[in-house]
Order: structure tokens, then C-alpha cells, then sequence
């Protein structure tokens, strides 16, 4: 069973494509290449990706970690009072904590620049099969960031993240540590 492919996971990763969505891509009559569209799974897919490096990473270290995803639209209620989530180390709300949602966005555009040549429609398998040197760049830099959440567990420690895939915080799980992150009822 791969816990990616469940509805209820590709609905909740849904939260990266409305992201997206605000992010502008320009308009055929503002561009010289031909017109193409992004497809609408391509988001959720590319997130499900990020989140499956991430935990790959974290098994091939061989400690614990642990990876908790929040509603992206509950974020304020979650950060409030500390009622459902304390983390010893919290992102402010800027670049850094959406720094994968950036770099999805810019491939989301950099895919639709390269590929839209070849099909009205371009998605995760343009993605895959693409040679394009700015994709392939972007790529790698996705795959360092997911790096660095996934070290952010080290020693059974956890990492907040939204549905869209912002990094909120971290708490090391030092051993001794008795702070630590709590969660209830989300």
C-alpha cells in the first residue's frame, strides 16, 4: 500500500496546487512560447515526492524521525497558544520556512517554459523525462532542502509542516529533552 496514492493524502496535498494557483503564470499574448498549460495533478504529485525524499532520507540514516503535517488554513490556530503544537525551534513566516513551496512554483513555471512546446498539457512525466538544465538544477535543489528537513529529525526528532509544505519548526528530540513537540486532536 503506498500511503501517497490515498485520496485523502492527494486531497490534502491538493493545499501545494492552491498555493500555486496564486502564483502567476504568464499569459500566452505576454510570451513568445507557444501556449501550455500545467496539469492539475503535476503539484501534488511533485509534493508527494518531496515528502517520500524526505522519509527516504530519514530511514537511510537509520534514526527515528517523525513528520507532522498541519492544515495549512489552521496554522494560526495551531501556533496561538500552544494548546496542539510547541516546537522547540519555529520558522518565522518567511522565504526559508517556504522555501520548497518556491522551488515547486518555479519548476511548475520552468516545466510549463521548456516542455509546452511538446504538448498542450505537461505534468510529472515531462517532469521526469525532462533534460532541461534549469529543471534539473531546480531538482537538485529540492532534493537538498528535503535533505534538510529530513535532518531536522535527527536523533527521533519531529518537524511541523503545513499541507503546503511549510516548514513551521523543528524540536531535535535531544536525548533528555522534556519540552519537546506535543500534538493532540488535530
Amino acid at each position: 500500500m503506498d500511503i501517497f496514492e490515498a485520496r485523502w493524502m492527494q486531497w490534502r496535498l491538493g493545499a501545494v496546487d492552491r498555493v500555486q494557483e496564486r502564483a502567476r503564470f504568464p499569459a500566452p499574448h505576454e510570451t513568445a512560447e507557444p501556449e501550455s498549460r500545467l496539469d492539475a495533478a503535476f503539484a501534488p504529485v511533485l509534493a508527494g515526492h518531496v515528502l517520500r525524499r524526505v522519509l527516504a532520507t530519514v530511514r537511510a540514516a537509520q534514526h527515528g524521525g517523525t513528520l507532522i503535517l498541519i492544515p495549512r488554513a489552521r496554522v494560526a490556530e495551531f501556533s496561538a497558544d500552544g494548546c496542539y503544537a510547541q516546537v522547540k525551534y519555529a520558522f518565522h513566516d518567511e522565504e526559508p520556512r517556504k522555501r520548497i513551496q518556491t522551488l515547486m512554483m518555479a519548476i511548475s513555471k520552468e516545466l510549463v517554459r521548456a516542455e509546452g512546446a511538446k504538448a498542450s498539457t505537461v505534468g510529472w512525466e515531462a517532469y521526469e523525462t525532462s533534460r532541461a538544465r534549469e529543471l534539473v538544477e531546480m531538482d537538485e535543489a529540492l532534493f537538498e532542502v528535503a535533505h534538510l528537513v529530513a535532518d531536522l529529525t535527527r536523533v527521533d526528532g519531529a518537524v511541523l509542516m503545513t499541507d503546503a509544505l511549510e516548514v513551521l519548526g523543528f524540536d531535535p528530540g535531544e536525548v533528555g529533552d522534556q519540552v519537546g513537540l506535543r500534538v493532540a486532536a488535530i
